[in-house]
Order: structure tokens, then C-alpha cells, then sequence
């Protein structure tokens, strides 16, 4: 980033855009090793299943009707959780793509001078679809429980964008609970993604008070003059 081709009004909205980026790729990261800890689970899963299921062929032992019901219904849900968390993890990627998509959308507007137009179609838009809230509530001492309104120029739109995207990919790591059955998957994950989440947690927080700043001044001054 080349400081002097911005004016001192745009220095404030370009620094807090430049750590948005930055918190992003850390994200992305984030996500990587996470899929690897929850597939290496859904991996081992399988097979202690397979490993179970040549035991039994093994056993000359005869199984009662009732044990070897049990039996099939444990195959079947540990079938079941595999399945999804491997649609966890395909989630997962899915909002990482998002967040990757959204560094070159907000990135590109970022060369100097910064463009104050207004794009009132995506606005409209972005406020029918925005969700209200991403933030735990139990976390408003960290921070604010939503995110506010960025304007509506383009570039404000993005930000805003992204600031939802890294939001809700990292709660979803942060509470890792498969969609359906609500189980926790939290034990799949690894000491540094445990640790990792935590300080991105706090870190998207941040991102988000700067950045709220920045576009107050700007609306207020760049703006208007």
C-alpha cells in the first residue's frame, strides 16, 4: 500500500481495510486445518467401522437378534455422523471460498482515490438478504453483537460483506456442531485450531470496531466535501 497517493480522510478507511485482508488469509488458513482435523476423524470413523465389521465376520460366536440389532443401529449412526461431517466440512470450505472471494472483491477497490459512489441496487439488495446478527450475545463485552451498516458505497457494501463472511466462518468453527443431529465435533480439533479460533475470534471483532470507524469518517468527511 502506498500511503502518500491517499488523502489523510482515506488513510484510516485503507489501513482498516488492508487488516481485514490480512485477518482473511489468517482465516482461510484456519479453515484448511480444520477440514483436515474433522477428516481425520470422519477417516478414523471409518475405520473402526470397517475394523468392527471384519471382527464380526471373524467371530464363530452366535449374536442374539437384539445385540446384533445394536450392533447395525452403531454402524448406522456412526454411518450417519460421517456423513455428516463430511457435509460439515463441505460447508465449511464453502465459506471459505466466500471469505477468498471477497478479498479481491473489497481488494480491487482499494487503489487510490477511493470511490465514494453510491450503489443503492446493491444496497437494496444486501438489506434483504443481510442477516442480523453474527455475533454470539454472550460475546458483547469482546465487542459489538452485530455489525453496523457500512454506507452504501460499493466499497462499504464489500466490507460490510466480508466482515459477515469472516464472521459466521469462524463462529461455525468456534461452535463446530453438525447441522442435523446438533452433535459436537469439537474433540476432532486440534490444540492449535482450538487456540487459533479463539484469537481470530477476537481478531474479526477488532476488524469490525476499526472498520466501522474508519467508514464513519469517511462518510462524515469524505463524503461530504
Amino acid at each position: 500500500m502506498e500511503e502518500e497517493q491517499y488523502s489523510a480522510k482515506e488513510m484510516k478507511v485503507a489501513k482498516a481495510s488492508l487488516n481485514v485482508m490480512k485477518c482473511s488469509k489468517n482465516l482461510l488458513g484456519l479453515v484448511l486445518k480444520t477440514c483436515e482435523c474433522v477428516g481425520e476423524c470422519a477417516d478414523k470413523m471409518l475405520q473402526e467401522v470397517e475394523e468392527e465389521e471384519l471382527a464380526g465376520e471373524a467371530s464363530t460366536a452366535p449374536l442374539e437378534d437384539l445385540e446384533d440389532g445394536a450392533q447395525t443401529e452403531t454402524k448406522q449412526q456412526k454411518d450417519q455422523k460421517r456423513r455428516e461431517m463430511l457435509q460439515w466440512i463441505s460447508n465449511l470450505h464453502e465459506m471459505g471460498r466466500t471469505v477468498g472471494e471477497g478479498v479481491t472483491n473489497f481488494g480491487i477497490l482499494l487503489y487510490p482515490p477511493l470511490d465514494t459512489s453510491k450503489n443503492q441496487e446493491q444496497l437494496e439488495k444486501w438489506l434483504a438478504k443481510k442477516p442480523i446478527t453474527t455475533m454470539t450475545a454472550t460475546d458483547t463485552d469482546e465487542s459489538c453483537s452485530f455489525i453496523l451498516s457500512l454506507g452504501g458505497t460499493t466499497l462499504g457494501l464489500q466490507l460490510e460483506h466480508q466482515l459477515h463472511a469472516l464472521s459466521e466462518c469462524v463462529e461455525n468453527v468456534h461452535e463446530a456442531c453438525l447441522l442435523v443431529s446438533g452433535e459436537s465435533i469439537q474433540s476432532c480439533m486440534s490444540k492449535e485450531v482450538v487456540d487459533s479460533t479463539a484469537r481470530l475470534r477476537k481478531a474479526v471483532k477488532v476488524r469490525c470496531r476499526e472498520v466501522e470507524e474508519a467508514m464513519a469518517v469517511w462518510d462524515r468527511d469524505g463524503l461530504s466535501s
